[in-house]
């Protein structure tokens, strides 16, 4: 047997409050190719550029999730699609894509929610979206506002704004862009607009005005290959540019209403309706929208070659989804008796109390590596399913059957 070095030298920047986005440390993709959203606070809004309807700032505290690292690519729409309307889905259009590579466009907010759930069926998943607050129908068919969401549901959905914001800054709070105060042509795709010989904004550093000259005929714009970007700190390519990607969310202004997420909260999911029966967008296109406090809105039928997609998973029903299985193999290779006060609820890890210690017992036989560290103010645990390293933690006041949270999925080389 040998140490789990790495964990050891993160867990004082776990406990100094350092954050968990080390560099180089953090997994790229899921075997769905998503990555793992830190569970935390962010501060939600922006007043660098007086955006009206995004003031003021406010903590908003999301929980951990799964997001798609690149768009929804039209090849993976066509896949999911032509299963779906052969199992008794009905959508508006079939969508559309410059190739099969660049993001899906075309599609609206209903047809998003119906692909997400034909997208979790397909792939053996729990489907996210009813059209009964019992939640026995599956939403397949038809244009309806009534759609009722089970989040506790380990399939794919659409992201709240709330995620999209948090997400699409990378880690980073107050900036303009997931990047930094700036942009150009190596970030994103968009509209550089100018005015008397420069860029109507000052932050704008393209070279000339006008499209992106990679990806123009001369007269329109187009997407781009979905990752064809740099990623942000998270691992997640466009979220700036290219396509614009619905929110679970209804859209309100100022006054905000209950349910907002700029009222601050957790895991806010937006308010009950929209004065203008509008949804929210998140993330501009190839023209616009790109900076990450912008609210885009349409109507959910609304039809455009910039609206696309990207999912997201609950990272609680995605990260431990057969835990108790591995928690009582280890337990019985290693002579341990499972703890009796450990909650089986559907939300909480099946963990023993025996690894209430700084290091565990490492059994290099099968490649796990298992690492817990408990004080008054945090409890750690850190978690290895495959060729993912999870580290998850909770309150340790919650006792026994306090809910874990994925924190980060971190790289893993020493197998």
């Amino acid at each position: 047997m040998k140490p789990c070095l790495k964990n050891l030298f993160l867990l004082p920047a776990l406990i100094a409050g350092l954050g968990l986005m080390l560099a180089g440390q953090v997994t790229a993709q899921t075997s769905d190719g998503m990555a793992l959203i830190p569970a935390g606070a962010f501060t939600m809004g922006d007043t660098l550029d007086g955006e009206s309807d995004a003031i003021p700032t406010v903590s908003v505290t999301v929980s951990g999730f799964y997001m798609d690292t690149n768009l929804v690519s039209y090849s993976q729409w066509q896949t999911v699609y032509n299963w779906a309307t052969s199992h008794g889905y009905v959508f508006d259009n079939p969508g559309s894509g410059e190739a099969a590579n660049h993001p899906v466009q075309s599609v609206n907010w209903y047809d998003s929610v119906k692909w997400c759930n034909a997208r979790s069926q397909q792939a053996g998943l729990t489907p996210v979206y009813y059209t009964d607050a019992g939640l026995t129908q599956v939403y397949i068919s038809g244009d309806t506002d009534a759609v009722y969401p089970n989040w506790a549901a380990n399939g794919y959905r659409l992201p709240t704004e709330a995620e999209c914001k948090k997400a699409a800054r990378g880690g980073l709070n107050g900036l303009r862009f997931p990047w930094g105060n700036t942009i150009d042509w190596n970030h994103a795709n968009y509209y550089s607009q100018w005015t008397n010989g420069a860029p109507i904004y000052s932050y704008d550093l393209a070279f000339t005005s006008g499209y992106d000259p990679a990806f123009t005929n001369g007269v329109t714009a187009y997407t781009s290959p979905v990752g064809y970007f740099a990623p942000n700190g998270y691992g997640l390519y466009d979220m700036a540019g290219n396509v614009q990607v619905w929110c679970w969310d209804w859209y309100a202004g100022p006054p905000y209403p209950a349910g907002s997420p700029y009222l601050g909260g957790t895991d806010p999911h937006g308010p009950a309706s929209s004065p203008d029966g509008y949804r929210l967008l998140h993330g501009g296109f190839f023209t616009y929208g790109l900076r990450c406090a912008k609210r885009s809105t349409d109507s959910p039928s609304f039809l455009i070659n910039h609206n696309g997609l990207r999912c997201v998973r609950g990272a609680i029903a995605n990260a431990v989804a057969g835990d108790h299985d591995f928690i009582a193999q280890r337990n019985k290779r290693r002579g341990l008796q499972p703890d009796s006060r450990s909650s089986r609820g559907a939300d909480t890890l099946h963990l023993d109390k025996q690894f209430r210690r700084i290091a565990s017992r490492i059994d290099a036989g099968d490649q796990r590596c298992d690492f817990r560290y408990t004080d008054d103010q945090r409890d750690f645990q850190f978690h290895r399913e495959g060729d993912r390293r999870l580290v998850l933690d909770r309150d340790p006041g919650a006792g026994a059957n306090g809910v874990w949270s994925p924190q980060c999925c971190l790289d893993s080389t020493d197998k």
